[in-house]
């Protein structure tokens, strides 16, 4: 038994790397994403008021269209990203969830561990304990 237990042991500290790294390389790609976001959001802002000061130098109203239409396309992507981006925080939460659960599982399963060597070695000195009160018997009778 001792044996199974190093074993699950074993595969539980490597499931909890496993879902250590992939919350690591979730929640990497969530900063990413985010920052990008960011960075569209603000060329947004920027663009807008652009077309503002530019509106007031006076322009044709077809270069403002243009200029108002690709700037809805950008406010939609930045959208887009967010929807996305609430999505990676849902999944980074999970795989979080995961690693902390395999954590705490891996602590568990070393206590079990470490009660069950200590019970062991204390079945063992009691062994050698008789033994040796045993040979001590047999020299006083002899």
């Amino acid at each position: 038994m001792k044996e199974s237990l190093k074993l699950f042991l074993k595969i539980s500290k490597i499931r909890e790397e496993r879902a250590q790294a992939q919350f690591k390389k979730l929640n990497f790609e969530l900063q990413k994403s985010e920052q990008f976001s960011q960075q569209v959001s603000d060329y947004v802002k920027e663009y807008g008021e652009q077309m503002i000061q530019t509106a007031q130098q006076g322009v044709q109203v077809a270069f403002l269209q243009d200029s108002n239409a690709f700037r809805n396309r950008l406010e939609n992507g930045v959208n887009e990203q967010k929807q996305q981006i609430a999505g990676m925080k849902h999944a980074t939460e999970q795989s979080k969830a995961f690693a902390v659960a395999a954590q705490v599982k891996v602590k568990a399963i070393e206590k079990v561990v470490k009660r069950k060597k200590t019970e062991f070695q204390q079945v063992q000195e009691g062994k050698e304990n008789k033994v040796l009160e045993d040979s001590l018997v047999s020299r006083l009778k002899k």
